[in-house]
């Protein structure tokens, strides 16, 4: 028994004394030490036979060196562990640098809410005030000034809602878009409509990354698709969070052949999305029309984030 090796003596030593006990068959595999001090993994089995009054006849065995084999597979495990060790440091990376993005988006917006924002509210107060003060007397060019300031106003706040909508962090994906939609087409003629399936709603870091790709491919469909509708799909799908945007506009093929800006803001659609460790696809829709689809996985870790 000294060739066994001492971490697998006690379990070898244990099988084949309750085969000898009991006679019943077995099959291990245990580690041997040969006299030239190498290792190897056996495979050993055993059956016992007896006549038909049970009486002991005889014992057949067979042992089997399977050292190659085992050493296949702990290479595959090491492997799959460091795999698993890679993914966990890409997840938190992944959670790191949008929750970076997302605050410095944060801190633009406070800035411009903050500053040029009241300023410019505040100038046009006081334009509306001095013309209604002047009534018909007011030039024209004084008019003109407090509607340019008005527009400006009306951009600022815009862009503060692209910036980072309060929406997202208060009540979820499916409604962020809807303000998103509703903000970004009240002076189009485009109609859409948003299919919320989600049970659950995914955890902050996912939830930006589909905010993201998802504002960048309707901003496609706004700009270059020239369609007349969009449908935005939402739900949950096998561990992660699957949406599929769909227009009925030129397709993709038309409008990158065409005016050659159609298929601007999809290399960073695809790169946010393999950051998070998905993966997105777009496509010709049938009939007509453009499909955006991508899932997320939502195992994104972001308690281990500081």
């Amino acid at each position: 028994m000294k060739v066994l090796h001492e971490d697998d003596r006690a379990a070898a030593i244990a099988v084949n004394d309750r085969f000898l006990e009991t006679g019943e068959p077995f099959r291990m595999e245990y580690r041997m030490c040969r006299k030239d001090g190498r290792v190897v993994w056996v495979r050993e089995e055993a059956t016992m036979f007896r006549d038909a009054d049970g009486t002991f006849v005889s014992a057949q065995g067979i042992m089997v060196d399977v050292s190659d084999r085992r050493r296949t597979e702990e290479e595959l495990q090491h492997s799959l562990e460091l795999l698993e060790r890679s993914d966990t440091e890409r997840q938190k990376l992944v959670a790191h640098l949008v929750r970076a993005q997302e605050q410095e988006r944060v801190r633009i917006a406070d800035d411009i809410h903050d500053d040029p924002l009241q300023k410019l509210t505040a100038v046009g107060m006081r334009l509306s005030g001095v013309r209604h003060e002047l009534g018909d007397s007011a030039p024209d060019s004084l008019v003109h000034l407090e509607h340019t300031v008005a527009g400006a106003i009306a951009s600022l706040r815009s862009l503060l809602f692209d910036v980072r909508p309060p929406a997202l962090d208060r009540e979820g994906l499916a409604i962020a878009l809807q303000q998103y939609l509703r903000e970004t087409t009240s002076d189009t003629d485009l109609q859409w409509e948003l299919h919320d399936r989600l049970a659950l709603e995914p955890p902050p870091e996912v939830r930006v990354i589909c905010y993201r790709i998802s504002q960048e491919a309707l901003t496609n469909v706004r700009k270059h698709a020239k369609a007349s509708r969009v449908d935005v799909e939402l739900a949950n799908d096998i561990d992660g969070v699957r949406v599929r945007i769909i227009d009925d506009g030129v397709g993709l093929d038309a409008a990158e052949t065409g005016t050659g800006v159609g298929h601007l803001g999809i290399p960073s659609m695809r790169e946010r999305a393999e950051l998070g460790g998905g993966r997105l696809q777009i496509r010709d829709r049938a009939g007509g029309g453009t499909v955006v689809e991508f899932w997320i996985p939502t195992a994104l870790p972001s308690a281990t984030i500081s």
